[in-house]
C-alpha cells in the first residue's frame, strides 16, 4: 500500500474462516491516529475467497485501517479455502473485534475503534454488505458492482433492506457492460433514502478491472477517499463526491450524489 504503515496479511487462529490485513504494529498506528477504524469485505461471488483483493484491501491497511475480509487466508486463489460465505459473519467479524480490543493480550487492545465500521462488498458481496446496512456501529457502506435494483435477492438482501439503511453510502460501477450497472441506478434513484453517492468507471467492467492493479488501482484510490472522509473525518474529502473534484483520477469517473443537505455541500468548501 501506498499509506504510511506496513501493512501485513494474517490468519489469526481465532478467527478462522477470515483473514486479516492490517499494519503490522496495530498498537503503534493507534498512538499515533487514535483507535483504528474498521473496514470489513465481503467477496465477489459470494465466495470465501479474497485473494483478488488483496492489492486494494492491503492499501487500505496501510492507511491506518483493520481490515477483516471474508474467508481464510490463502496464498492464491487455487489455494485451499473457504467456498463460500454468508451475510451473517459480518456478525463473527465485529464479536471477535469486540473482543479483542477488550482483551490485554491482544495486538488490537484500545487499538481498533469498533464503532466506527465501514462494510463493502463486490458484486453478490455487495449485496451481502447491504445485509448489514441496519447495524448501528456501520457508519458508512461501500457497494462495488453491486445493486439491489427494483427486485433482486442476494446475499440475504433485497431492496426493503435499504429502508433500514441509517449511514452514507456509495455505489461503485464499471460503466454500461457492468451487469450491476442499472441495479446501482435504480438504488441511486429510488431505493437509497440517504446521502449517497453513485461513482461510475466507465472502463471497469463488472469485475472491476482496477483491483488487480497496484494499491486497487481507481477503485483503491476512490474507496480509500471515502473512508477517509467517513470514517476519519477527513472533510477536504467531500470536494471529490460532493462537487465533484476529480483532478488527478482517472478521466473515465462519472460521480453524482443525492440527499445530501445544503450545508453538507458547503463544508468541502470551508474544509479545503
Amino acid at each position: 500500500g501506498s499509506g504510511f504503515y506496513r501493512a501485513i496479511v494474517v490468519s489469526e487462529k481465532t478467527l478462522p474462516h477470515f483473514t486479516v490485513y492490517r499494519p503490522h504494529n496495530v498498537k503503534y498506528a493507534a498512538r499515533r491516529e487514535g483507535p483504528l477504524p474498521i473496514f470489513i469485505w465481503f467477496n465477489g461471488a459470494c465466495s470465501g475467497d479474497n485473494t483478488g483483493y488483496e492489492h486494494m484491501l492491503n492499501h487500505i491497511a496501510s492507511h491506518g485501517y483493520v481490515v477483516v475480509a471474508i474467508g481464510s487466508f490463502r496464498m492464491q486463489g487455487s489455494d485451499d479455502g473457504d467456498s463460500g460465505s454468508d451475510q451473517k459473519q459480518f456478525t463473527e467479524a465485529v464479536n471477535w473485534l469486540i473482543k479483542q480490543e477488550k482483551l490485554k493480550t491482544s495486538d488490537y487492545y484500545h487499538a481498533i475503534d469498533v464503532k466506527n465500521i465501514a462494510v463493502s462488498g463486490h458484486s453478490c458481496g455487495g449485496a451481502q454488505a447491504i445485509a448489514n446496512c441496519a447495524n448501528s456501529r456501520v457508519k458508512t457502506l461501500l457497494i462495488m458492482n453491486s445493486g439491489m435494483g427494483s427486485g433482486v435477492v442476494m446475499g440475504g438482501a433485497s431492496p426493503q433492506t435499504l429502508k433500514s439503511l441509517h449511514c452514507p453510502i456509495i455505489y461503485m460501477t464499471g460503466g454500461t457492460g457492468d451487469v450491476a450497472y442499472e441495479n446501482a441506478k435504480y438504488d441511486f434513484n429510488n431505493n437509497v433514502k440517504k446521502p449517497v453517492v453513485w461513482a461510475d468507471l466507465s472502463n471497469a467492467g463488472h469485475y472491476g478491472s482496477t483491483y488487480w492493479e497496484k494499491n486497487g488501482g481507481q477503485y483503491g484510490q476512490i474507496a480509500l477517499k471515502w473512508i477517509d472522509w467517513h470514517l476519519k473525518g477527513y472533510q477536504q474529502n467531500a470536494r471529490i463526491f460532493l462537487k465533484p473534484d476529480l483532478k488527478g483520477f482517472d478521466s473515465h469517473w462519472t460521480i453524482k450524489n443525492r440527499n445530501f443537505t445544503t450545508a453538507e455541500k458547503t463544508d468541502y468548501d470551508a474544509a479545503y
